[in-house]
């Protein structure tokens, strides 16, 4: 009896051993980042250069994130309330800042923030996470995004950058909006204006209060789309999955998030898989 049970322990690691070999099984991986300045780097603002602002890029200093800031007063606090007071203690926050700094309007500028780790197509589906917090109606100073952005991006505050209605030399794509109205866009390039594939106005997020986001980036035939993005328990996509269609920088890409008051919590998940052990996680669904 002893002996049948080991042939059939060794019959089954054998099987398992073959599935496993034809089938490509990529895990799951989380990566939380505490939004310090032991884990940011702020890049110096650049100068002007042949009609843009060029990125000074991400190996500039070994830390896992790389912020570029507009505003002149962005930086690191303990608890958001030690930036605004309604904010409470959650924290360590990363603050995107209200001074002009070097551009006139630098303080609207929401901050961008991205690895320095360069991402392949191997990493989709990607979630991303995190927490923001605006103070402010004015709505050009309120936004708020989960991004990605090609690798060897040119432009200082890529995925925010805007110059004008149509000569915007954005890269990227981003997901978010203002408290009261989701944005989902794709900002294309030097050369292209941003395309707006998701305008909502809602009712779920509002000023002085914490906003819970997160987005899913997956890739389906060659095309980018987005499978879920979801606020404060509520999702808003017109169709899933929303397609942004073919994107050659996603052979190279970083992953980040951009924020013009407070931001907390980032999270990374590559491979992402909505069911762990039988227990679904919230998802948008169609």
């Amino acid at each position: 009896m002893l002996r049948n049970r080991s042939y059939l322990a060794i019959g089954l690691i054998a099987i398992l051993s073959l599935l496993l070999s034809c089938v490509n099984i990529s895990a799951q991986t989380e990566i939380s980042y505490s939004l310090t300045e032991e884990n940011i780097h702020l890049n110096d603002f650049p100068a002007f250069i042949n009609g843009y602002y060029p990125s000074p890029g991400y190996n500039t200093s070994s830390k896992p994130l790389v912020a570029e800031a507009f505003a002149s007063d962005a930086g690191f606090f303990l608890t958001g309330e030690d930036v605004i007071p309604l904010a409470g203690d959650v924290g360590p926050v990363f603050f995107g800042g209200n001074g002009a700094g070097n551009l006139s309007e630098g303080g609207i500028f929401a901050t961008p923030l991205f690895t320095r780790a360069v991402y392949s197509p191997a990493a989709f589906p990607v979630r991303i996470r995190a927490r923001f917090f605006m103070r402010t109606t004015q709505p050009l100073a309120n936004e708020y995004y989960l991004a990605l952005i090609p690798a060897d991006h040119s432009a200082f505050g890529s995925i925010v950058y805007n110059v004008n209605s149509f000569n915007d030399p954005g890269e990227g794509v981003r997901t978010g909006g203002v408290p009261g109205q989701a944005l989902i866009q794709d900002m294309r390039s030097f050369t292209q204006p941003l395309s707006t594939l998701v305008n909502t106005s809602h009712n779920t997020s509002t000023t002085n209060e914490w906003i819970d986001a997160e987005v899913v980036y997956d890739l389906v035939n060659g095309n980018l789309v987005v499978t879920s993005y979801i606020e404060n328990g509520v999702c808003f996509l017109p169709q899933i999955p929303l397609n942004l269609g073919f994107q050659s920088w996603v052979n190279e890409f970083r992953i980040g998030i951009a924020t013009d008051d407070l931001a907390a919590e980032l999270s990374i998940t590559t491979n992402y898989r909505p069911v762990k052990f039988g227990i679904p996680d919230q998802i948008c669904v169609g």
